[in-house]
Order: C-alpha cells, then structure tokens, then sequence
C-alpha cells in the first residue's frame, strides 16, 4: 500500500511555522538585553547593531503573531479562551518593540528612556506570552506538576476538587474529569464559562437523576466535529466506558 501524502496547503504551513518564528523575538529582545546590561555606560545614539536588533525583534515578533493566528485558525483544537489571551500578550510585545524600534531610530528627548523602558516591558511581556503559549502545547498544569508545593498556587495548574472518600464521583467520575476536563475548566478555569474546581460547579451542570438532560453529557455526545462538542477535536476523548460511568453517577443523583 503507497504511503499517504498530504496535499500541498501553503497557508497551513505557514501557521505552523509559528513553532520556529517564536523563538526569533526571545532571542532578539535577548540579544537587546545582553547589549543594554553589558553595554549600559554607552548611549547607543550611534549604533548600527542595536536597532537592527530592535527592529528585527519588532518584525520577528508580528511574524510570529501572524502565523500564530494563521495556526489557531486553520488547526483544531486550540480552545479560543486560551488562544485569545496568548494572542493579546503577544500582540502587547509587538507593540513594545515597535515603541523600542522607534526610540532607537530616531533622535529625540527621552529616547533612551523610551528605549529602555520598552526593553524591561518587552522582557516581562515575553515570558508572560511564552507561559500563555505553553499552557495551550503542554496544559495548564505544565510548570505546577512537579514544582514545590509553595509554587504551585502561583504557577497555577488544573485540578478538580474532588468530593469526600469514598464517594462515587471522588472514586469514579472525578478522574474522568481530571484527565479529560480539568486543564480548561479547573483551577479557576472557565472555558465556555464551565468552570469545574468542586463538586458544587459540576453539578451545576447536570440534571440529577437524568443523564439525557445533563449539559456534560449532550457535549460529551455531540458529533466530534461540533464547535460544541467537549473535549475539542484534537484532545483526548472519553471512552464510552468512562461516559457510561459519568452517566451513572448522575443517574444515581450526581451526589
């Protein structure tokens, strides 16, 4: 049997290039810092290094922002909460470097101060963006798994607050959720505006007694290519074991 080939679609590749070009403004706005630190008895007003840096760390910047988007809109299973708030941080650095690009390029009363207030703006906003952007790759819970229990409240990180031992959801539905659910809508997550981090949320969310005229369990059941179907295209999905489970316990009286 001949190997499958994937048809030749140039904009699809574009957006997954975003994997490269995001790195090229990190390195940049570092090559900006080293030059500012190392270089900082220096005014920089004649240089030709700095802002080809800058300015490249402007342009590398909207490149990336540009084949981001071009990604969160042609592959699936980007949830848009999560793309939103990466895209909106990451469009906030382009703008700082653009404002940094400036200062260096033209002479006038503050630009050093501009410029340098840009950099310490543009370092700040580059590590909030790339925590967004790994949190849409690798979870919510990438940086909190194995970090100190004094870190954890403050990298974050998705977990479902479980019911007492013993019970049916903390025994058999809370790992569903945990697996399937709890990286967008625990933690004070609210994906969709589904919030999930104690027992009361989730049965905000379900008809006791009845599973058919439960809210998880229509979205569980919903043809995959539904914009509304849960989890999205792309994730991990249920087994119907573990929906049958699900559907149990709020059969029983989600309790």
């Amino acid at each position: 049997m001949p190997p499958i080939i994937a048809e030749v679609d140039l904009i699809r590749f574009f957006g997954r290039m975003h994997f490269l070009f995001v790195h090229l403004p990190i390195g940049l706005i570092s090559a900006w810092f080293l030059i500012e630190v190392f270089g900082r008895h220096k005014d920089h007003t004649d240089s030709k290094v700095l802002p080809i840096i800058v300015w490249g760390a402007a342009f590398a910047a909207l490149l990336s922002v540009s084949a981001g988007f071009v990604l969160s809109t042609r592959e699936p299973g980007y949830l848009p909460e999560m793309v939103s708030r990466h895209r909106s941080m990451a469009l906030t650095l382009t703008g700082i470097c653009l404002a940094g690009a400036f200062s260096v390029s033209f002479k006038y009363k503050r630009a050093k101060a501009v410029r340098r207030t840009a950099l310490a703006a543009a370092m700040v906003a580059m590590f909030i963006t790339g925590h967004l952007g790994g949190t849409i790759t690798h979870g919510q819970s990438a940086l909190s798994e194995f970090a100190p229990d004094v870190l954890k409240p403050i990298l974050g990180g998705a977990t479902v607050v479980a019911a007492p031992e013993g019970s049916d959801f903390a025994e058999k539905v809370y790992p569903i959720l945990e697996r399937y659910c709890a990286e967008c809508h625990g933690q004070g997550e609210r994906s969709g505006g589904f919030n999930m981090d104690t027992l009361e949320a989730v049965q905000l969310r379900v008809q006791p007694g009845d599973p058919y005229r439960s809210e998880i369990i229509r979205m569980l059941e919903l043809p995959l290519e539904s914009d509304h179907h849960m989890p999205p295209d792309g994730f991990d999905q249920p087994s119907a074991e573990e929906i049958l489970e699900i559907k149990a316990w709020i059969a029983g009286g989600a309790d």
